[in-house]
């Protein structure tokens, strides 16, 4: 399905990308493929921060959780803890 989507340049390949590196991380547990389509989602999405863009929220947990599934730890958390700040930066502003 993917190198179909790839053939025909949807213009919603990195959320292809991000569907499919999460179905590899999560029922494959194929964890370095995952990492690989994580990091194609975030590339096609211009490696936006998820605080500047919240969509990147999901692909960074499913390239957080491969990474420290692969035993790159300090790369997972890096992404865990960009995505709390985004979290509570969105919080912040829909509450004050």
């Amino acid at each position: 399905g993917i190198e179909m989507l790839e053939r025909l340049e949807s213009e919603f390949l990195d959320v292809e990308y991000a569907n499919f590196a999460w179905d590899l991380s999560q029922y494959g547990k194929n964890y370095a493929e995952g990492a690989i389509f994580a990091r194609k989602s975030k590339a096609l999405g211009q490696n936006r921060s998820s605080i500047e863009d919240s969509t990147q929220l999901g692909v960074n947990s499913t390239l957080a959780n491969c990474l420290i599934q692969l035993g790159q730890k300090q790369e997972g958390i890096v992404l865990l803890e960009e995505n709390l700040v985004a979290t509570l930066v969105s919080y912040s502003l829909l509450s004050g």
